[in-house]
């Protein structure tokens, strides 16, 4: 289930980021919604990110700590 989180959001991420430099090189208001949109779905893609890097690293830390015999 994390691994289809990541791909999403690093679609997300990436797609956004496309889409709000596009939205920079144009003049009209497509160029101004594209440029919002891309925003929108940037931080939401890197907000995602750091959620299931925070979860990763709460959930990986007790391994980490085995009692040595």
């Amino acid at each position: 289930m994390n691994r289809k989180l990541t791909v999403v959001s690093c679609v997300l991420w990436l797609a956004g980021l496309a889409a709000f430099i596009i939205g920079l090189n144009l003049q009209d208001s497509a160029g101004k919604w594209l440029t919002v949109g891309g925003e929108i779905m940037f931080f939401l893609g890197l907000a995602l990110q750091g959620v299931l890097f925070a979860l990763g690293r709460k959930t990986s830390a007790p391994d980490d700590e085995t009692p040595e015999k």
